[in-house]
């Protein structure tokens, strides 16, 4: 069980793979047009793990940019 700050940048990059993996299983249901949501949501997911290795919880919120992509 991961736990404590140190582990939030582990579990957005693990978040991040499956959401990527989501990606490619759409793409293979030939729903093509519905992969960018899920591929962008998997970059946003890595940025926010490299913010919270770099400089803690404050970095890595950016109120003008929301996590699920549909602000």
């Amino acid at each position: 069980m991961l736990t404590g700050h140190g582990a939030a940048p582990r579990l957005l990059r693990a978040a991040a793979a499956l959401v990527e993996q989501a990606g490619y299983e759409i793409v293979r249901t030939a729903e093509t047009a519905r992969v960018t949501q899920p591929i962008l949501l998997a970059a946003e997911l890595e940025r926010l793990g490299t913010a919270f290795e770099k400089g803690g919880d404050a970095s890595a919120r950016r109120p003008d940019r929301p996590i699920s992509g549909r602000g």
